[in-house]
């Protein structure tokens, strides 16, 4: 009985299978009659790509002529006159990067010509300091903290400037004892997402201030340059904290928002401006 019921099980099975599968000459081909395996799949050779690149240079084709250099270059079959045409088209595609504000393959393509072309390290040193802490910004503005690091770490060794605060807001490090005029820049440029600890660390520094000794003495003088001092602390960029303000808007905290919101400046705070 067991044996039986093992046969007609495996008969059953065998008949379900043959709706989806046919004879061994079958493998490899669907059932409308097409071929499974294309017939150009196989991996393409240095002379294919250098047929396509001049195909592709004859029809004026940059797209695939810079595709066809840069797989020649991976199998390290470029030839003197290929390696300037590749510099040159990065170059350009550099330029488009630039006028299109696109800091992340500006950056990339930077270091693809120095690492084609040493001899350009330096020429190309400021404009690479300057893509590597704008990809970096870049970076930080989606939220991928780890290679915004890097890449100001980059931008560091090349001696960019204003780094600090933007290493304090990749590691989510407290701003607290940056200096106003250090909180202000990085206000002013460090992405949306970041700003909430450096706002709030600005708007602490009104409650700061130390007013400065009176070497006379006199109080009357002292007590008006306290409150002078007081004043020139306590007044906060409008265009800051407005910038401030619409970052909360989107990314919070909530009590942040508040806290702007509950200032005098903010009432006409419009989220076009």
């Amino acid at each position: 009985m067991i044996a039986a019921r093992r046969f007609v099980g495996a008969l059953a099975l065998i008949l379900a299978l043959g709706g989806c599968a046919g004879t061994p000459w079958f493998l490899g081909e669907p059932l409308d009659g097409r071929p499974a395996i294309p017939p150009n799949s196989r991996a393409e050779t240095v002379a294919d790509h250098r047929l396509k690149l001049n195909q592709a240079r004859e029809r004026r084709e940059k797209v695939i002529e810079f595709a066809e250099l840069v797989a020649l270059e991976q199998r390290g079959a470029l030839h003197a006159d290929d390696t300037r045409r590749l510099v040159e088209l990065l170059k350009e595609r550099a330029r488009d990067w630039i006028a299109l504000k696109r800091a992340i393959p500006l950056v990339e393509d930077l270091r693809h010509i120095i690492a084609i072309d040493p001899a350009r390290a330096r020429p190309l040193a400021s404009a690479l300091r300057n893509a590597a802490r704008a990809a970096g910004d870049r970076w930080l503005a989606l939220g991928e903290n780890g290679r915004a690091e890097d890449e100001y770490r980059q931008a560091e060794r090349l001696g960019a400037a204003n780094m600090l605060f933007r290493l304090r807001a990749a590691w989510g490090a407290s701003p607290a004892d940056l200096e106003r005029e250090v909180l202000e820049r990085s206000l002013a440029e460090l992405p949306e997402r970041a700003l909430a600890p450096f706002t709030a660390a600005y708007l602490d520094t009104a409650g700061t201030v130390t007013p400065r000794p009176d070497p006379a003495g006199d109080s009357a003088v002292s007590n008006g340059q306290a409150a002078a001092d007081t004043a020139a602390m306590v007044a906060h960029s409008p265009k800051l904290i407005h910038r401030a303000w619409k970052a909360a808007r989107v990314y919070g905290p909530v009590p942040l928002r508040a806290r702007i919101e509950a200032l005098p400046m903010a009432a006409g705070f419009t989220v076009d401006e």
